[in-house]
């Protein structure tokens, strides 16, 4: 094993390219983070109700004006809502991982 005192140059060079990027990162992500969570806070107080109301297979029109955007079924939605965004938070923005980010980014760039 090695001391970071005993990489050489180039290899404090390399992982210090990397680490720059990881935490520029780390910041970005936790702030995802917290928009993720709004947006299950959202999901979970009101429209779960609404698109749990709407037919099987219900088509969700575009309505954001987001270039390239399309509309989604009822499905879609609730798959990603309901599972994919609370597993997401549920593994990536525990505490122990949001102190993580704070120590990578620095706390006034994981703020969103």
């Amino acid at each position: 094993m090695a001391t970071y005192d005993s990489l050489t140059p180039e290899q404090k060079d390399i992982l210090g390219a990397l680490t720059t990027q990881l935490r520029a990162f780390a910041g970005e992500f936790a702030k995802t983070n917290t928009k993720a969570e709004v947006l299950v806070d959202d999901w979970n107080a009101q429209v779960s109700a609404i698109v749990a109301s709407l037919d099987a297979g219900e088509v969700i029109p575009n309505v954001s004006g987001l270039a390239g955007a399309a509309s989604v079924t009822k499905e879609e939605v609730t798959n990603l809502m309901g599972t994919s965004l609370v597993n997401l938070l549920a593994t990536y923005n525990t505490s122990g991982a949001r102190e993580l980010y704070v120590k990578l980014a620095g706390p006034g760039n994981v703020i969103g």
